[in-house]
């Protein structure tokens, strides 16, 4: 099983801030990279935890913190 501890720093760095409530652009702006990046660092997120959308991967990298 995957676990949060497969996850980059940049990746666990959106994971928070998705946490948040921060939406893809905020998070581009924040972090000053693109918004296609955001998206790439989302789906390889997703891929990791094994799940489909923001609400699984917020639920699955809580449970795994």
């Amino acid at each position: 099983m995957q676990n949060s501890q497969n996850l980059t720093d940049r990746e666990s760095e959106i994971m928070l801030m998705i946490k948040a409530g921060y939406s893809n652009k905020k998070i581009s702006q924040k972090t000053s990279i693109s918004l296609n990046t955001v998206k790439y660092h989302l789906k390889r997120i997703y891929k990791k935890l094994q799940v489909q959308n923001r609400v699984e991967a917020i639920n699955k990298f809580s449970a795994l913190n």
